[in-house]
């Protein structure tokens, strides 16, 4: 059974608004299985999504954002990047 808990995070402005061309010329920290992660900083993890809408995203160039919470990444965040 998986149940949904809203979490309420306050997730750093920048973070929010990083554009697909700002994530593109970032390194790539670790590759994983759809996802690069571009930024893993003070308990945030920023990723941005190989994957499109032809495979199931909500939109194209998906970013994530994940914080760390009790020990365990949780996702917090999910925007398109223009």
């Amino acid at each position: 059974m998986q149940v949904e808990i809203a979490i309420d995070v306050d997730v750093p402005e920048w973070l929010t608004c990083l554009t697909l061309d700002e994530l593109e010329v970032i390194d790539t920290v670790i590759q994983g299985q759809a996802d690069d992660l571009k930024i893993d900083d003070k308990g945030f993890r920023v990723w941005l999504s190989r994957c499109d809408t032809y495979d199931g995203m909500p939109y194209d160039n998906a970013v994530t954002i994940e914080k760390l919470i009790d020990n365990r990444w949780v996702e917090v965040l999910m925007y398109k990047a223009n």
